[in-house]
């Protein structure tokens, strides 16, 4: 069955079709009358007349055209049959939308999140309606799509967690929105559970608007603290970095609940339980700010770490991140050299050395070796063997590039004339 998700362009057509009606009802109806002093302008006449045919299937075809473009703007598409057949027995198709961002970890909403969401199921008749699970941060993300196993949906409900990404709004709106689309049932709904925060909307363009079908039900939820004091509402931080002496950017931003400024409120930097910065910072009534802290991560292995927002924060869960850096040491590359020279345009290693190491701060340790110089034992001291133009290789160096393949090491080989 053919269905429009924009039917309001078929209105477009109407108007398109007067055009074509008074081309068919007026273009020129030509009578044949033999004339013995034109005859010899019969083949002139005959040429001017196909002349005519050919300019007004060209201007019926553009104006067919446009009538079509105004069909592919109502995009239609055509339903499955399995839709068809069960599209009656569904009466309500329901997307239950959770906002899981950081501003969502304060006290007492997450508890409320998930409540919100298992009451907003039990409405539903088992094998009659349907339902799916969205969560968002800064994107959203379906964890449970429509289906009729409404308690494996309260089950992925009663795990969901709060996180401390940021928040879009607009997004998760959207994608529930899509996920609605075409789906046959006699009523269709978004239950949208969030603290609704105002900058959650900062990306949204308004180029799409919710389908007439849909009905939106917002749960707006507030937390046990809202009378008053900060929160980190958006938090970033380096998961797996290399250790190669450069400085990494760790970053929170707190809201501040209450109707009163705040002032040099302190934002403690935490890493390995050890106070390692601390900056002060002033947020207006019911406002935001953003705290940047640059931290080098030279300790390899693993770096746990906190920013802690004001004295109070131990007892505030909102109040804290939690992160983890890990720290990689320097990645050991190896580069067989298939042609060394001294003209650095002949040279086959010369331009690679340059990308990886330019400086001494390069995450890559990398050493050169020519072909003829390179030893197993130089390949089994690498996580990476690059091979530059290099043709037949020493005695036990296949056997050590295999063996560096099976314990999870690569091999680049750029091709040359050797």
């Amino acid at each position: 069955m053919m269905s429009f998700a924009n039917p309001y362009f078929l209105a477009a057509l109407a108007g398109i079709a007067v055009p074509i009606l008074i081309h068919l009802f007026t273009r020129d109806h030509i009578q044949h009358v033999a004339f013995s002093t034109l005859r010899f302008f019969a083949k002139g006449a005959k040429a001017v007349i196909q002349r005519k045919k050919f300019q007004e299937a060209l201007l019926i075809l553009l104006r067919v055209a446009v009538a079509a473009l105004a069909f592919i703007f109502a995009r239609p598409f055509f339903a499955s049959k399995a839709v068809e057949k069960t599209g009656d027995a569904v009466g309500m198709a329901r997307v239950v939308v959770m906002d899981v961002s950081g501003s969502m970890r304060r006290a007492g909403l997450p508890e409320a999140l998930r409540n919100e969401a298992l009451a907003s199921l039990e409405s539903l008749k088992q094998g009659e309606d349907e339902a799916a699970l969205i969560v968002f941060g800064d994107m959203p993300s379906v964890q449970e799509p429509l289906g009729k196993n409404l308690a494996q949906i309260k089950a992925a409900v009663a795990a969901v967690k709060t996180g401390y990404g940021g928040t879009n709004l607009a997004e998760a709106l959207r994608k529930a929105n899509e996920l609605l689309r075409g789906v046959q049932a006699k009523q269709k709904e978004i239950v949208f559970i969030s603290d609704m925060q105002r900058q959650g909307w900062r990306n949204f363009k308004g180029d799409w608007k919710l389908a007439g079908d849909v009905k939106l039900s917002l749960r707006a939820l507030k937390a046990a603290d809202t009378h008053g004091g900060p929160g980190i509402v958006e938090a970033s931080a380096p998961s797996s970095l290399v250790l190669d002496g450069q400085s990494s950017t760790l970053a929170v931003r707190i809201a501040n609940n209450s109707q009163e400024a705040l002032n040099n409120l302190d934002v403690t930097l935490l890493l390995n339980g050890k106070k390692a910065d601390t900056q002060p910072v002033n947020i207006r009534p019911n406002g935001t700010a953003a705290v940047r802290f640059r931290h080098t991560f030279d300790t390899p292995g693993d770096n746990p770490g906190s920013v802690v927002v004001g004295p109070n924060a131990a007892s505030l869960a909102g109040n804290v991140f939690y992160f983890n850096a890990r720290t990689l040491p320097r990645i050991p590359v190896l580069l067989v050299n298939g042609r060394p020279s001294a003209n650095p345009q002949t040279d086959a290693a010369f331009f690679i050395e340059q990308a990886l190491a330019p400086t001494e701060e390069s995450p890559f340790a990398l050493k050169t070796l020519a072909v003829d110089k390179v030893t197993p034992k130089d390949v089994a001291a690498v996580n990476v063997v690059i091979l530059a133009n290099a043709g037949r290789m020493p005695a036990g160096v296949s056997d050590a590039l295999a063996a560096l393949t099976q314990r999870g090491g690569g091999v680049l080989f750029l091709p040359g004339d050797q």
